[in-house]
């Protein structure tokens, strides 16, 4: 069983308009975790995103990254769905930095995006330790 207490949760893209091949990007910062989820939904839209990349970086210097390809697509969405990404961390072999770069079509739609890291090498000891300010339990 999973031990959901050390997965961080990171609003990587707010709820945000891209129109006409405007491009949203977004780095997530993985030091100390194992895997690494993205996702990214669509919302309403005119047209759907014209690509979706991942790219990873040792730094957050935009020249440094460099696309995951097995990761990035192109205009595969539909409006209302959304796309998961998925970086297995654990063996050592990923950089620290993932970053997305969600680039508009012909029309405009409505995205956003969130990252979860799992499989921390030390449990958070506070709220902003899970990506929240507010933390709920029973």
């Amino acid at each position: 069983m999973n031990n959901h207490k050390n997965v961080r949760s990171v609003l990587m893209l707010s709820p945000q308009t891209i129109t006409n091949g405007a491009t949203a990007t977004a780095n997530l910062d993985c030091k100390g975790y194992g895997d690494a989820e993205i996702l990214i939904t669509v919302g309403a839209a005119t047209a759907v995103p014209a690509s979706i990349k991942i790219f990873e970086s040792d730094d957050t210097v935009v020249t440094n990254f460099a696309e995951l390809t097995a990761l990035s697509i192109g205009a595969t969405m539909a409006a209302d769905q959304h796309v998961r990404f998925f970086v297995d961390r654990s063996n050592g072999a990923r950089k620290r930095y993932l970053r997305v770069a969600v680039t508009a079509g012909a029309g405009s739609s409505i995205i956003s995006g969130h990252g979860l890291l799992d499989r921390a090498a030390i449990n958070p000891n506070s709220t902003s330790g899970y990506g929240s300010n507010v933390v709920r339990e029973i």
